[in-house]
């Protein structure tokens, strides 16, 4: 239930929409994901249900006796939890043991898909940034790029879940211990630099050893360079020999396979909005993407309204068609004339897929791909025409 009372009301719109977005989150198809069920209000206040988890959650195991075969089957769970969310655009942005639950046959599931960690991430930064108590306990499965205030509300894909499960596993394995402290050992400030370095607690003294392949994996997820960290779930799936689900297939021409290419909103402020890239085109090869701007539409052939935040650059990427490949093509920014002189812009937050960096020179996109503007995500999915 989302208690409407301890919520601003000039933010009311937007925790509505998330909270909806949500719901609709928790109806993915995944044997290691929360199932909801129903929506509705309670005095005003929106609610949801879901599945039932009579054995608690992992928060209450953490410390006691865990063997090897017990601590793999939950890492492996939550790690197929994130994959399934993640291969629909989903970003998590609050794992922690809290949200991983045990249900009647104490099978682990991954459950709160964003809004919880949509509105501790705010609260967290007004206070890391007033300075109003100590807020450590609610950081520590925050990534440094989400330290930064200039970033701290923008999703940065799969890799600010992967810093978290980190530490997750670093958490399991120690008994509750968190890698870079916590704020009974420093003030704050003292432990985002930790972090920013990746200075972790020397194990040797905790007298705690982790597994070699498990410590390679918490070295992955927990690289301060978000760059040099694993990018998917899958990575960290194939290294424990765990089954990985192809990210995608190779994209055939619409001619070939009576199909059409679509871009669907998986995450943004028009969730399940489907944009057709060959009614949009024309015959056109070239495709520009940017954030609509109410005041002056129509400047982009596909334009991403984003209401409530402004990661969106009005002139963000350029989708292109190339008929020799019969496939389309992503670049960061666009051809723009400033000045009185044409060159290539970038965004100014970036573009992903499927959590890799793209640059100027573009990156193809196949069926199943996730590509990230600021906090919107869209699928690339092929549809039969009919």
């Amino acid at each position: 239930m989302l208690r409407m009372w301890e919520i601003q009301p000039n933010e009311r719109k937007e925790i509505l929409s998330r909270f909806d977005r949500e719901y609709e989150c928790s109806k993915i198809d995944s044997p290691y994901l929360i199932h909801s069920y129903s929506q509705g209000l309670y005095q005003g206040n929106p609610f949801f249900t879901m599945d039932y988890c009579e054995h608690g959650s992992l928060r209450q195991r953490i410390g006691t006796s865990m063997d090897q075969k017990a601590f793999t089957r939950i890492a492996l769970h939550t790690l197929k939890g994130l994959s399934a969310l993640h291969k629909q655009g989903i970003i998590h942005r609050d794992l922690k043991p809290e949200n991983i639950l045990f249900n009647q046959k104490n099978e682990p599931l991954l459950t709160d898909f964003g809004i919880s960690g949509f509105l501790k991430s705010r609260m967290t930064i007004r206070n890391w940034l007033g300075h109003v108590k100590a807020i450590v306990g609610t950081l520590v499965y925050m990534p440094p790029e989400q330290l930064d205030a200039s970033k701290a509300y923008i999703s940065m894909g799969p890799v600010t879940d992967i810093f978290a499960f980190g530490v997750l596993v670093f958490e399991m394995m120690t008994g509750g211990h968190y890698p870079f402290g916590d704020d009974s050992e420093s003030n704050e400030r003292e432990y985002v630099e930790r972090v920013r370095k990746g200075a972790w607690i020397n194990l040797d003294k905790m007298g705690h050893k982790i597994p070699g392949i498990w410590l390679e994996i918490v070295k992955g997820c927990l690289h301060p360079d978000l760059s040099r960290r694993f990018q998917q779930t899958d990575e960290i799936l194939a290294m424990l020999g765990a089954a990985v689900t192809p990210s995608g297939k190779q994209l055939l021409s619409p001619a070939e396979t009576r199909e059409q290419a679509i871009l669907r909103v998986m995450n943004g402020d028009q969730h399940g909005k489907v944009y057709n890239l060959a009614q949009i085109a024309k015959g056109k090869n070239i495709l520009t993407i940017g954030w609509y701007d109410l005041s002056n539409p129509a400047v982009n052939d596909i334009e991403i309204v984003e209401e409530f935040t402004s990661y969106i650059s009005r002139f963000h990427a350029t989708l292109e068609f190339s008929p020799a490949s019969k496939m389309w093509y992503i670049r960061d920014g666009q051809w723009l004339k400033k000045n009185g002189r044409y060159d290539w812009y970038k965004s100014t937050n970036g573009v992903l897929v499927n959590s890799q960096r793209v640059d100027v020179n573009g990156l193809p996109v196949q069926e199943g791909d996730i590509i990230t503007l600021g906090d919107t995500t869209l699928k690339f999915e092929m549809q039969r025409v009919e």
